[in-house]
């Protein structure tokens, strides 16, 4: 997914490399850096191939001081972004900004050709290579960030309301970043300045309830949202803050926080999770501040299980507000724009997954975005933000 690219989501299956043998993954680490592979793993994404490899202490890199003992993250672009070498000078320079700012992020692996990436031809068809067709893809080795994704951990206030902090402080050190790639116009289907093209992958929905939620959400954005876009804040997002591409890990505190609905206690020698990286920067694009905000609480909503969704998004509004501030266009926008996101991601899921039904990765929010997105949409918006307000106040308060 990029909301800079000029590819559009409807080709991106054509496109997505093909799942790789341990040979070929072996024979890429030692051609291109140096490396011996000792395990490997795939990890879930949505158009790429993203591999987790651990390497032996020996190797023939020159570039590398020490081999990291957490491993590194082995990304197979898909063949339409790999056409663009501009595309990943743009959203890695993104990347190291940000971890200049105190956000750990990933940082690319020079080759043994003293490159941070290489075109690579690879095969569509591993079980037949001799008669195969081959297609360029970007090549990238990262580190390999630890931790576990936020989705994965309690969603206790005091974790969300550093999330949206977190944010926040980001959208603040963004406003000197540039970089040329960012300055083209293009969208893809995933930015919600594209929000209208929904209602062609809408048209694959089976269910008639379900469809017309989506095509009532898109002629809302049509009639509220584009009118007001001039008065949003415009800068540098990240384009993708959803619970897979944010990273915590266990520290340990003594601290007692109260909120407007409970009272957290995090005791001494009892893990307490705090926010520990950022990855996946492929959609990143200048846009609107509002958009990655609404992006993010979209997410989060939708991932949790065991908390009000309302809560969930009011205690991370609650954290960013406490550092970025937000003008009365964008807060009057922000329900529908969450609405707009948790349908980009159910309409543009279930199209895709139609397409290829061999991924079943992009229907990973339906059992709970479905009846969420019914559930805020019926619901007065007054009586959201009455509730988002309580608890802002509360933090505010104290």
């Amino acid at each position: 997914m990029s909301n800079s690219t000029e590819c559009d989501t409807m080709n991106l299956v054509d496109y997505k490399p093909i799942k790789l043998p341990e040979h070929m993954i072996a024979q890429l680490l030692k051609d291109r850096y140096g490396m011996e592979l000792i395990d490997f793993s795939e990890l879930i994404s949505y158009d790429d191939r993203n591999y987790l490899v651990h390497v032996t202490s020996k190797h023939d890199n020159p570039y590398v001081k020490k081999i990291d003992s957490n491993g590194y993250l082995l990304k197979i672009f898909n063949a339409e972004f790999s056409k663009n070498e501009n595309f990943f000078d743009g959203f890695y320079s993104l990347s190291d900004h940000i971890r200049k700012s105190g956000v750990s992020t990933p940082e690319r692996i020079t080759n043994i050709n003293g490159n941070l990436m290489s075109l690579e031809e690879i095969p569509t068809d591993t079980n037949n290579i001799a008669t195969s067709r081959t297609l360029q893809h970007m090549v990238i080795l990262q580190t390999f960030l630890p931790g576990v994704v936020i989705s994965k951990v309690p969603m206790v206030p005091s974790l969300l309301y550093q999330f949206g902090k977190l944010i926040g402080s980001i959208h603040n050190s963004l406003k000197d970043f540039h970089h040329s790639y960012f300055d083209q116009t293009s969208t893809s289907s995933w930015s919600l300045t594209a929000v209208p093209r929904l209602k062609e992958y809408a048209a694959a929905i089976e269910d008639d309830r379900d469809r017309k939620l989506i095509t009532d959400i898109v002629d809302a954005f049509i009639e509220e949202i584009i009118p007001v876009m001039p008065k949003f804040q415009p800068g540098q997002i990240h384009g993708d803050l959803s619970d897979l591409n944010v990273l915590v890990e266990e520290r340990h505190s003594s601290i007692k926080q109260e909120s407007s609905n409970e009272s957290i206690t995090s005791q001494k020698n009892k893990p307490d999770f705090v926010i520990s990286g950022m990855i996946d920067f492929a959609d990143a694009s200048f846009s609107y501040f509002i958009y990655d905000i609404a992006i993010a609480l979209a997410y989060m909503m939708t991932s949790n299980k065991q908390v009000d969704a309302i809560n969930v998004s009011g205690h991370t509004l609650a954290g960013y507000l406490s550092e970025f501030h937000m003008n009365s266009a964008e807060r009057n926008a922000l329900l529908l724009l969450i609405c707009c996101r948790i349908s980009q991601t159910l309409a543009i899921g279930w199209y895709t997954y139609v397409r290829n039904p061999s991924n079943d990765y992009p229907l990973v929010t339906a059992a709970t975005g479905w009846p969420l997105l019914h559930s805020i949409w019926k619901k007065p918006r007054d009586e959201i933000e009455k509730e988002w307000d309580f608890i802002i106040k509360s933090y505010e308060e104290h």
